[in-house]
């Protein structure tokens, strides 16, 4: 049945309707009077590059001479030739362009009327598929754009030229079916009978004649019936657009049927598929669409959701899987009837569960909906829903008759939680199985939380079941106290569900009965409320007296929290009013503005217990999947916790960065709020190790504010924030395992050197013997492997700092290069690797005890006043090859190259040079210059990196040269001879040296 004219057809289709007569309306095409003067314009100019058949080219001449004369006849072959000759210009136009449109079409209409236009692009289908021709009868070298060719590499000429051909043939042929529609009676009459002369023709005439005059059905039957046998006559037409035009043309199913049957008599593999061209690129998905829609109304929805073919012509599936796009899914829903109704929820509710929803299936037109869901042979999850809605608006069972309603199941909710159980992967099931979740949890009843509880142990589940919990205890309380799943893993969640509940509504208990009760009492059988309270008066005064709070979060349960004991341990532990009340500080508090008693708490608890208590903390919240709104774990870590927690903070944040970054951002708050040494030596490792960039760069503008709260930069910083690694004055650290007793120092590369109480060196941590004490040994085993760890990372960092300020010439007062570096107890030991400079004075070395020594092994002394440097090979004078000498006998393992480091000086002509060429032997690619990136140099936009130097100069590196950027007019000759080295240097290690 055909739909009324004014029915709503979603733009993006109506927009592309090709009209027929009798069909929906569309707006009176208006036609430009200097159409024909545009036309010939682009005719008087030279057509590309190609030979043509001669009688065609003839033909071409004689129509652009006679549209030059106003007034003269058109030759109706000749204005097909013509528009063949010059069909890149047609297939081409695009209006965004800024160029002339060909108008060929409106050019015929205008001087020879709209029944010669018809019979002009009649005539051009002859010429282009004429059974005769051979590959190169009419273009006998084709050619095709520059422009596609450049985009289509992969193409040849002669393939685009007939790309070109069909696509001016059906844009040609889609304005005149345009006009014909809006033709009055007699000029319809007239084109008629001047079409049906062209009915004993081959079959490409016919089929456009049947296109331009879409309601002649006898024509276009004849039209399907002489498919197989032009087709099978001349096999190199077979794949090609013109196959598909019968679609644009019929006005009955059984037309689309057969069309589709004869099709498929081409190649029978797969219904035909292989010999289809896709209309998409010629006349368009959505014109076939909506032309089908208006010729045949209701019975073209089946054609447009159930056949293949059909489907693939209009483009309305996913290629890749073939479903059908959201936005093609809510246009059909636009489509009056049950039947684009009921073919959304037959494709949706299978596995496509959230776009059902984003579609808003079951608040649209009510009646409809639940009818269709209620239908026999509708999904398993249509009667889920069907209930669902029933029980959310009980006044909508009027609108069902008693055999509908017979379809509610008795359980509503038990097709959803298979669903949600089935972990088979398939496309977008996140966002599907969400949906399902939340569903489920829609629906108010018994059995629908028993359905969710059951299913707890899966990801994304429990904070559902905790939130229900909190909003219906009861219910909860009444469910979980009889559930017991089979599944080993869901009856542990049950359980944990079972005693959390019951530890924070301990008043619900007495409705439960004696099955219930004994249930109860089982889980909590292994709980253990701690050691004993401590008296009231020994609690910190913020801990006595109530004050106003936000509500605590709903998963939090504060009993099986542990105790927090006062810093004297005797004196006993915090009770659960005073650990709601320190919560209750917690909610009220940002990283900005903590509450001021926390300070208070931190000074009267033991620092250990408060640590436990904000990981435990940490633990409910990750239980329940981090809501964003709630922070008091990452409070309770920053105001409360210690060093101790860093290392396992670190981890557990750098595992944010991949799935949460927003979380991890707001986690380095808790370093901040540290403050300590160590905690900002983690905020810097973060910064310059994690795997994703834009982590590393808040974390770097973290480390920057501090710095410039400090009055330093961040070198001076990272001076400072150095970790001792625990380490004595003497720079050993202890480990006992009892009765035996051992120090751990370290070598020049931070590699770990264990030593007895003798001081033997020893090969490393010895294995416990039977008369160790195995809890102490097994505590130093823990401490020594930890001591390695942090030892490496330091090494890494404070070599990689200590380089760069090499690199960039940095200075030390006397008395920071002392405490930072020569007496730091770690540092030390890297610094004993290294030689360093008196600024303008000697160069000397750190002995191992911690004196300086000169090139002649003397003692040196520095001066308060004087400053301290790295030395630079590059400024390296005559003592070179002594200091060289030395290291080896010393047999000192340097932290990166610095005696032996290579050094460039630039030559005569590269001095007066301001640009100089790569050699890399790779094209053009970034990629190679990432690894200097991390030796200091920073993109800029001009497809390079560069380096600032001091004296404020500048130097770039890209894939193809090394230049100096600043000053204006600065050359390599003008460089300092640490910039001029460095730069050479960075550039040789990606490429070879010319």
């Amino acid at each position: 049945m055909r739909f009324d004219h004014d029915w709503d057809m979603p733009a993006q289709w109506r927009e592309k309707l090709l009209p027929r007569r009798g069909g929906m309306p569309v707006p009176a095409p208006v036609i430009d009077p200097a159409a024909p003067e545009r036309l010939r314009q682009l005719l008087a100019t030279p057509a590309p590059d190609g030979d043509y058949d001669p009688g065609l080219l003839a033909e071409a001449e004689a129509f652009a001479a006679a549209l030059g004369r106003p007034g003269a006849e058109l030759p109706v072959r000749g204005a097909a030739a013509a528009a063949l000759v010059r069909a890149e210009a047609i297939a081409e136009y695009h209006s965004w362009r800024d160029e002339p449109e060909p108008s060929v079409a409106e050019t015929w209409i205008v001087r020879g009327g709209v029944v010669f236009a018809a019979r002009a692009v009649t005539e051009m289908a002859g010429m282009l598929f004429h059974p005769l021709r051979s590959e190169g009868a009419l273009c006998l070298r084709p050619v095709s754009s520059a422009e596609r060719l450049r985009y289509r590499d992969d193409a040849s000429p002669e393939s685009l030229r007939e790309e070109d051909e069909h696509d001016a043939l059906f844009k040609l042929a889609r304005t005149v079916r345009v006009h014909l529609a809006a033709a009055d009676d007699a000029v319809y009459a007239e084109a008629r009978s001047a079409l049906a002369g062209y009915r004993d023709r081959e079959l490409p005439q016919r089929m456009i004649a049947s296109f331009v005059l879409p309601d002649q059905d006898g024509w276009v039957e004849e039209d399907v019936a002489g498919i197989p046998g032009w087709f099978t006559r001349f096999p190199r037409h077979r794949r090609n657009p013109l196959v598909a035009l019968p679609l644009f043309s019929a006005s009955s199913p059984d037309q689309i049927r057969r069309h589709v049957e004869a099709v498929a008599e081409l190649d029978p593999r797969d219904g035909g598929r292989y010999t289809w061209d896709s209309v998409d690129n010629q006349v368009g998905g959505a014109a076939l669409i909506a032309t089908l829609l208006d010729a045949l109304g209701t019975e073209a929805v089946w054609f447009l959701t159930e056949d293949p073919i059909i489907r693939h012509q209009t483009g309305l599936h996913y290629w890749f899987h073939g479903e059908m796009r959201f936005d093609n899914l809510a246009a059909l829903l636009r489509i009056p009837g049950d039947e684009s109704v009921r073919y959304v929820i037959h494709h949706t509710l299978a596995d496509r569960q959230n776009d059902f929803h984003k579609l808003g299936l079951l608040t649209r037109d009510p009646a409809r909906v639940l009818r269709l869901l209620a239908e026999p042979g509708a999904p398993p999850l249509a009667a889920d829903l069907l209930g669902m809605r029933l029980l959310a608006e009980p006044a909508l069972r009027d609108l069902l008759t008693e055999d509908e309603l017979a379809r509610v199941p008795p359980v509503v909710g038990e097709e959803m939680a298979r669903q949600i159980g089935d972990t088979r992967w398939r496309y977008n099931w996140d966002a599907d199985r969400d949906r399902l979740i939340a569903w489920l949890s829609s629906i108010s009843t018994d059995d629908a939380f028993r359905l969710l509880a059951t299913l707890a142990h899966q990801r994304h589940i429990r904070p559902v079941v905790v939130r229900l919990a909190a909003r219906h205890p009861d219910r909860a309380l009444r469910v979980l106290a009889a559930l017991a799943p089979e599944d080993p893993d869901a009856a542990v969640v049950v359980d944990d569900l079972l005693r959390n509940h019951v530890l924070t509504h301990r008043g619900l208990l007495s409705g439960l009965d004696a099955q219930a009760q004994a249930r109860v009492e089982a889980v909590l059988a292994a709980y253990d409320p701690g050691g004993p309270d401590a008296a009231e008066q020994a609690l910190p005064a913020v801990l006595r007296a109530d004050s106003k709070a936000k509500a605590l979060p709903h998963w939090l349960v504060v009993p099986t929290l542990p105790r927090i004991r006062l810093r004297d341990r005797d004196r006993g532990a915090l009770p659960e009013a005073a650990v709601r009340r320190l919560l209750a500080m917690l909610t009220r508090s940002t990283f900005a503005t903590p509450d001021p008693g926390l300070a208070e708490v931190r000074d009267a608890c033991d620092r250990a217990d408060l640590t436990a208590f904000g990981w435990a903390l940490c633990a409910q919240w990750e239980r329940v999947e981090h809501p964003s709104g709630d922070k008091q774990a990452l409070f309770a870590l920053g105001f409360l916790g210690d060093d101790a927690m860093l290392p396992r903070l670190t981890d557990v944040v750098l595992g944010w960065t991949e799935d949460a970054l927003a979380r991890a951002k707001i986690a380095l708050e808790v370093f901040v709020a540290l403050g300590t040494d160590t905690a900002l030596t983690h905020l810097q490792r973060m910064a310059r190790t994690a795997k994703m960039k834009p982590f590393r760069k808040y974390a770097a503008s973290k480390l920057i504010a501090i710095a410039d709260a400090r009055g330093l930069t961040t070198a001076e910083l990272g001076d400072r924030i150095a970790a001792d690694l625990g380490l004595d004055a003497n720079g050993r650290v202890p480990l006992d395992y009892g009765p035996r007793r051992f120090s751990v120092g370290f070598d020049v590369r931070l590699h770990p050197l264990v030593h007895d109480a003798d001081g033997r060196r020893l090969k490393g941590l010895p294995r416990v013997a039977g008369t160790d004490d195995p809890e102490l040994a097994e505590e130093a085993k823990r401490a020594f492997a930890a001591l390695k760890k942090e030892a490496r990372a330091l090494a890494v960092e404070r070599g990689r700092a200590l380089e760069d300020a090499m690199v960039a010439g940095r200075s030390w007062p006397a008395p920071d290069a002392r405490r930072f570096l020569f007496d730091h107890p770690a540092v030390r030991y890297l610094a004993r690797a290294l030689l360093w400079q008196v600024a303008g004075g000697p160069a000397f070395r750190v002995a191992e005890d911690g004196t300086l020594a000169d090139v002649d092994d003397k003692t040196l002394t520095l001066a308060d006043d004087q400053h301290v440097t790295l030395y630079h090979p590059a400024l390296a004078g005559p003592d070179h090859a002594t200091w060289a000498e030395t290291f080896a006998d010393y047999e000192i393992f340097q932290p990166f190259p610095q005696l032996d480091r290579e050094v460039y000086r630039p030559d005569a002509a590269q001095a007066t040079a301001r640009r100089l060429p790569m050699h890399t032997g790779r094209d053009a690619d970034l990629d190679i210059l990432h690894p200097l990136v991390a030796r200091g140099w920073s993109f800029n936009p001009h497809g390079g990196v560069q380096h600032e130097w001091p004296g404020g100069f500048i130097t770039q590196i890209t894939p193809h040269d090394i230049s100096v950027t600043a000053p204006d007019a600065a050359t390599f000759g003008d460089l300092p001879p640490i910039a001029a080295s460095e730069t050479f240097r960075d550039a040789y290690r990606i490429a070879p040296r010319p």
